[in-house]
């Protein structure tokens, strides 16, 4: 049991770092793991969401969050990886050799979303 949870979060990584990759293509995108990442995501806001809702005793909107979820993470997904190939791009046309603006974009955007990730 231990090793499918080792291997969710490596899935989880390799999906983090292709996707802010400014030379990962957009049909990255629309692989298995991707969607797979998606739902995990989904269903662990969602449960989180609705045990929510019953300890305060809310009105239970759970669907409508899962829709919005799934919206705004594939909507995420495309925006982060056009984030890093726009970052890229500015390096380059600022002057940087492709080597250094692609170390650059990759210490930037990965920095910026672990940065984020661990304030949260």
């Amino acid at each position: 049991m231990y090793d499918i949870y080792i291997h969710m979060f490596d899935l989880f990584q390799n999906v983090f770092l292709d996707t802010t990759d400014p030379r990962t293509e957009y049909s990255r995108l629309f692989a298995f793991d991707v969607a797979f990442c998606i739902v995990i995501n989904i269903c662990f806001y969602a449960v989180f969401h609705y045990l929510f809702v019953k300890v305060f005793v809310l009105p239970d909107k759970t669907v409508l969050l899962i829709y919005c979820l799934l919206a705004i993470m594939i909507l995420g997904y495309i925006a982060r990886l056009a984030r890093s190939k726009s970052v890229y791009d500015t390096y380059r046309y600022k002057g940087y050799s492709t080597t250094e603006a692609y170390q650059q974009t990759i210490r930037d955007i990965r920095g910026a979303y672990f940065t984020w990730y661990f304030i949260g």
